[in-house]
């Protein structure tokens, strides 16, 4: 559990000592040093231009720009900034954000260019990396006060088709082009909040509506007898479309349900962070009083308690997608939502992130993964959490 009480930070903001341990499940952890001395790291990766040496989205394999782990340091080092009041903070920040803003990152005033490739849908990463650009500029604004980030943001949104049948968005190209509709729920839902928490800071009637539509249909739009999934229920779409459609072999269909069991085993936490943000802003009581959403949430944490939490070797899982963090911010936030229901506490699902994925010496999140430069940026997930004192 997390409890108050004397900080006791596991190393020392101000010395760069290399002779750091890993925790004990007995020591009491400031988080905030783990969010520092990561930003300290950072600032030695930061290039000319603002940027940060960009991954390859993990197990997809994609080769990526620099916008998403540049949008994902830019979190980190505003946390870092609060924390400290050192200006390289400061100025590291405001350089991230000058990429952000730049043509580089989003060359023709549609989408942000965040993956390297031909396929026009790829190229923004869906709505997923532009979602975790507004997740961005929003911070930004929050800390800088400049409306150019709220502007840019408020821009990107406008610019995305929302399919008023469906109540989804379609996904926007790098020229404008309205692309096909994303059929991944943790898509769709990530993007909707960021777009919603928009409204909260500057009011558009606009945007508020549209996201205000997508959330009320969240109990129909996802199976509560495949609640592991988070997927859209193939329904939902107009023209009936099926997992599998290019072949009728049983072998095939099988391969295919093994994989997508393994996506998303290890998107789970991802699709709950999101819901869970959800509720610190989002009011409707009509939402989170149905029953099937409910039930969902319900069985899904206690599925991450019981399933996931051992699920070490899953690429889509720890290595890529930060889960430990991830379910301590749903555990933190729908505390009481989830009743009397307690299963494994926060600082277990911390401390197992860190300790197997966190390197102590060079202070980044980057051991045991393929994807060295988009775990490490994923660090910033910390900053989202309230209770930063962590002890068993």
């Amino acid at each position: 559990m997390l409890q108050e009480g004397k900080k006791q930070p596991i190393f020392s903001i101000s010395k760069n000592s290399k002779s750091f341990k890993m925790i004990d499940m007995n020591d009491i952890i400031n988080l905030d040093d783990i969010i520092v001395n990561s930003a300290v790291s950072a600032l030695g990766i930061q290039k000319a231009d603002g940027s940060f040496p960009p991954g390859h989205n993990g197990p997809w394999n994609n080769d990526d720009t620099p916008v998403r782990v540049t949008s994902h340091w830019g979190i980190l080092l505003l946390e870092a900034f609060s924390l400290t009041k050192n200006s390289q903070f400061k100025e590291a920040a405001e350089n991230a954000y000058s990429f952000l803003g730049s043509k580089k990152a989003r060359p023709n005033d549609y989408s942000f260019h965040c993956i390297n490739s031909n396929d026009l849908f790829l190229q923004s990463n869906g709505l997923i990396g532009q979602a975790w650009v507004l997740e961005s500029l929003i911070s930004a604004y929050i800390h800088f006060k400049d409306t150019f980030y709220l502007d840019l943001a408020e821009d990107l949104i406008l610019k995305h088709n929302f399919d008023s049948d469906l109540c989804l968005w379609n996904v926007l190209g790098l020229n404008g082009e309205i692309l096909k509709i994303h059929k991944t729920f943790n898509q769709q839902l990530w993007f909707s909040v960021n777009a919603y928490k928009l409204t909260k800071l500057r009011q558009n009637s606009q945007i508020e509506t549209k996201t205000k539509k997508f959330f009320e249909r969240i109990p129909t739009i996802i199976s509560a007898d495949k609640f592991i999934n988070m997927l859209i229920d193939e329904k939902v779409f107009r023209d009936s479309l099926a997992i599998i459609k290019h072949t009728g072999k049983k072998i095939t269909k099988l391969i295919k349900d093994k994989y997508m069991k393994k996506i998303s085993r290890g998107y789970l936490s991802f699709s709950l962070f999101a819901l869970a943000d959800l509720y610190l802003i989002y009011e409707n009581r009509e939402l989170w009083n149905n029953n099937k959403l409910k039930s969902i949430i319900f069985n899904s944490v206690k599925f991450l308690d019981e399933k996931i939490y051992y699920d070490d070797n899953n690429k889509f899982g720890f290595q890529y997608n930060p889960i430990g963090f991830e379910v301590a911010f749903i555990k933190e936030n729908f505390s009481d939502y989830l009743a009397e229901y307690k299963g494994k506490e926060v600082y277990e699902w911390i401390f197992k992130q860190l300790n197997k994925y966190f390197n102590f010496n060079k202070m980044m999140m980057m051991e045991n993964t393929i994807d060295q430069n988009t775990l490490a940026s994923r660090i910033y997930e910390l900053t989202r959490l309230q209770d930063r004192v962590l002890a068993k």
